[in-house]
């Protein structure tokens, strides 16, 4: 009876850890580390951590490769990689001391080489005569609870005299100077962390141009600061942070390891080949979305007459976005604010049309939500991406998970409370004793796409009402309605007998050209607010 040691590394704190600085390099840096702490070192240099003979050859989980295999040519398998990727690693060892080896190896490089990025471990053992889907659900049992009994790491924070990280706040070891900086430019007091997320960014650049096709023999830079995304001279600059992911990724996963509880010994092969297609389903689906919307970024860039012209300093020219999370259904990127929600709405609907499976095991289309927020360059980016993550989330709950759906708020000023205290206060959202909003001056969030899960409330209403005010009314005509919007259907009646009807959408109701509003949700104060936003690029 084989006797096998289950391992399952997770990384924690990774949102504070890539999105805590302002400045794109070091998100992107550490983004990066993440990726190699649980998928990078594993398949590009596994000898540095795995027990040899292992089934890594030439950057992949070789299938023919098998641990609990005794005919195959050569010694058995002393450690077989079973999923990498999404911040996390499951392996099997032949041996609890390989397993424990394995763990010390894996800690020593991350202090060396991503410090500051922190990892949870844990060993289960399992008999290949038992079920390794059983097996796995109670090691991601003791996982959790190691993650949630842990406590968090004291880093020593310096005496009186220390220099502090300009980044992180940490100790600086170093005095540096910051990565494309002139000869001559002053060095910066910057911590090991800072360090490791600046030395990553060309391996991070390296990896994307791998990953997406678009991106060969591309004639323009990929940027690594939030300045070469894009502005408007003489006004203020804003990017997107856009966050997208995937309905029931994860609840898939889980109903695949729950199906395959019962089973015995002769399906545990089958249960790793399943977990391994599922994997890299949900990896192309999410590349395939990310190169489609990077490409359709590209040729706006290129396009010198009518399309958003490139960033251009020191002789180069940038693309306007820059994929920072990527690799599965999580993604996060930043563009150029103008175009926030276009690129938004290009990924879901090419993330739509990639086929991954349900619980069941049958392809589906694939289904995601995204949230945009739109701040001003200088924000803390740390506040835009968790009002992005609630954006995102907020969508979702709006369609139920059942289609693909898009949320998006753009910040004039500072972002005090949550997501639902600044509708509120902003936009005058009242909701009853159920939680349902009952009025509201936004349409938002609307459904990408032919679904009508939410009626009205759909990009190409508000795609259409863009248009039709881009076309036809003056900037002051348009200011006026707005306000009006803002005092509610009455002034907006009195707004039309002066002005004529609002532009047509496609409801079913008529009243809404001349009261603004329809059921309690008003129908054209997002396409205002959003004026400026290349919808129609």
């Amino acid at each position: 009876m084989n006797q096998f040691s289950l391992v399952v590394v997770d990384t924690t704190a990774i949102q504070a850890y890539i999105f805590g600085s302002n400045r794109l390099r070091e998100n992107v840096g550490a983004s990066h580390l993440v990726h190699m702490a649980t998928r990078g070192w594993l398949l590009d240099e596994p000898d540095r951590l795995l027990p040899r003979p292992h089934n890594i050859r030439g950057r992949q989980m070789a299938p023919e490769l098998q641990i609990e295999a005794t005919a195959q040519t050569g010694p058995p398998l002393a450690a077989e990689v079973i999923q990498v990727g999404g911040g996390n690693a499951v392996i099997l060892f032949r041996s609890e001391s390989d397993a424990r080896t394995f763990g010390r190896r894996l800690s020593t490089r991350l202090l060396v080489e991503a410090p500051g990025l922190e990892a949870v471990m844990v060993v289960e053992p399992f008999a290949w005569s038992g079920s390794l889907a059983a097996a796995m659900s109670r090691a991601y049992q003791k996982l959790a609870a190691k993650k949630a009994q842990r406590e968090p790491s004291q880093p020593l924070l310096g005496l009186g005299v220390s220099a502090r990280c300009r980044s992180t706040g940490l100790v600086a070891n170093f005095l540096e100077r910051e990565p494309g900086a002139p000869d001559g430019a002053r060095t910066l007091p910057i911590s090991a962390e800072t360090r490791a997320k600046w030395d990553n960014n060309a391996q991070a650049r390296s990896r994307l141009r791998r990953s997406l096709d678009v991106l060969q023999d591309l004639e323009l830079d990929i940027p690594d600061q939030f300045e070469h995304l894009g502005r408007t001279a003489g006004e203020f600059s804003y990017i997107a942070v856009v966050h997208a992911d995937g309905n029931h990724v994860g609840k898939t996963a889980r109903a695949i390891t729950e199906r395959n509880h019962s089973l015995t010994s002769d399906d545990n092969r089958r249960y790793i080949e399943e977990l391994r297609v599922f994997s890299a389903m949900v990896d192309s689906a999410g590349l395939a979305a990310l190169n489609e919307t990077v490409g359709a970024v590209i040729r706006w860039n290129l396009d010198r007459e009518n399309g958003l012209p490139p960033h251009a300093e020191g002789g180069r020219e940038y693309i306007s976005i820059r994929p920072i999370v990527f690799g599965g259904d999580d993604v996060t990127f930043v563009c150029d604010g103008r175009i926030g929600l276009r690129a938004a709405q290009i990924y879901l609907e090419a993330f739509n049309r990639q086929q991954i499976p349900d619980a069941g095991g049958q392809n589906q289309p694939a289904i995601a939500a995204a949230g945009v927020a739109i701040v001003k360059s200088g924000y803390p980016f740390a506040r835009a991406y968790e009002l992005s993550e609630q954006l995102c989330a907020n969508a979702k709950r709006a369609v139920q998970r059942k289609a693909p759906a898009l949320d998006w708020h753009m910040a004039q000023g500072g972002l005090y409370g949550s997501l639902g205290e600044i509708r509120a206060r902003e936009y005058g959202e009242e909701r009853n004793e159920r939680g349902e909003i009952v009025s509201s001056l936004l349409m938002r969030p609307v459904t990408v796409g032919a679904s009508t899960a939410l009626e009205w409330r759909t990009w190409d209403n508000f795609v259409a009402l863009q248009r039709a005010f881009k076309a036809d009314w003056a900037t002051s005509k348009l200011m006026n309605l707005r306000e009006s919007l803002r005092q509610g259907s009455s002034a907006v009646q009195i707004f039309t007998r002066n002005y004529g009807e609002l532009p047509p959408a496609d409801l079913r109701a008529t009243q809404y050209r001349k009261t603004g509003w329809d059921s309690g949700r008003c129908v054209y104060f997002d396409a205002i607010e959003m004026f400026e936003q290349e919808v129609n690029a």
